[in-house]
Formats: structure tokens, sequence, C-alpha cells
């Protein structure tokens, strides 16, 4: 009887992204038919019903704007993840059975931690300003 392969964490890795972007992309797909569906059937409507439905549609935020929050967000929870897997390690450094080799090792870890986090505050702040920057979507006269 054989032993079965173990897959490498870049193997697990490069599956988990394939199998991502293939719903991406099945998601993208997706809009595309709808957005092209509503697009050839908007024309139809009746304008009482389209005026029906305006106001709800001029108080919904920028879409541009919506994207940038949404990334904003994922990447403060990403970064608070980080921080806490991280206090987890050094919890139970004692542990581990190279935890005095690994006294150097984190040194280099905490530096090269601390200069990710001031980029990514970086992008933060200019994505916000980028957001700041976008124009409102202001109703269009007809």
């Amino acid at each position: 009887m054989s032993t079965p392969a173990i897959p490498t964490a870049r193997e697990v890795q490069d599956h988990v992204r394939g199998a991502v972007r293939k719903g991406q992309e099945a998601a993208l797909e997706a809009i595309k038919s709808v957005a092209g569906t509503v697009s050839a059937l908007a024309p139809k409507i009746p304008a009482k019903v389209s005026d029906l439905t305006r106001p709800l549609a001029e108080a919904l935020p920028n879409p541009e704007a919506v994207v940038a929050k949404v990334y904003d967000l994922a990447e403060k929870a990403l970064s608070e993840q980080r921080r806490l897997m991280e206090e987890a390690l050094k919890a139970t450094a004692a542990l581990r059975p190279a935890a005095k080799d690994a006294g150097a090792a984190k040194d280099a870890h905490a530096d090269a931690h601390e200069d990710a986090a001031k980029d990514a505050d970086a992008v933060s702040r200019q994505a916000e300003d980028e957001t700041a920057a976008l124009p409102s979507r202001e109703p269009t006269a007809e």
C-alpha cells in the first residue's frame, strides 16, 4: 500500500488561489449577464415605474466609494487578524522546540512587520483621500 503524497504549502496555496479565481470569474460573468439583461430591459420599463424608483437610486452611495470602503475595512480586518496571530505566536513561543533560536529571527520579523504596517497605513490614507475626491452621484435632470 503506498503512502498518499502530502501536498506542499505552495501547492495548497496555488490550489486555493485557482479556486478563488474560478469563483471570481464565475461571479463576474454572472454580473455581466445580469447587467446586460437589465440594460436591454430598462428602456421597456414604463416611465411611471422608473420615476418611483429614482429617489431610492439617487440615495444610494457612489459605487466607487463603496468599493474603496469595503477594501479599507478588509485591509484593517486583515491587519488585526495578523496582529492577533502574531500575539498568539508570541504566547505559544515557549512551547515550540526552536523557541530559543527564534529570538534573532523574531526581531527581524518585527522590524519587517512594522515597515509593512506603515506602508499599509499610507495606502489606507491614500485610498481615503481618493475616495473623498470622487464626485458624488448627483441626480441627473431629464
